[in-house]
């Protein structure tokens, strides 16, 4: 469940990169019916203050948490600079 990042920083003339430390859930949804999810999904999205993933799944889950709506690695390298390694915890949604 915890992931290591490393993710890079600018720092006046020299880039610097330091490692992040995030909590991370890869949170299954099935079809994307909210009604069908486990009672591990909806206690991992709701622990989750940071949520990516395609867009119409993370629109359903969004409620006040910081959303990412992509699967692109570059887009989510945005959601792991900005999050705060104490306080925050990423939730990737994935359907199938």
């Amino acid at each position: 469940r915890c992931l290591l990042f490393v993710v890079p920083a600018e720092c006046g003339l020299c880039k610097l990169r330091r490692q992040v430390m995030l909590k991370v859930n890869v949170i299954g949804i099935g079809p994307g019916n909210p009604d069908l999810l486990t009672e591990a999904a909806r206690r991992a999205i709701a622990d989750s203050t940071i949520l990516a993933g395609d867009k119409r799944m993370v629109s359903q889950f969004a409620n006040g948490k910081k959303v990412y709506p992509t699967i692109k690695l570059s887009e989510l390298s945005k959601a792991v600079a900005n999050a705060d390694e104490e306080k925050d915890i990423i939730g990737i949604l994935v359907s199938g």
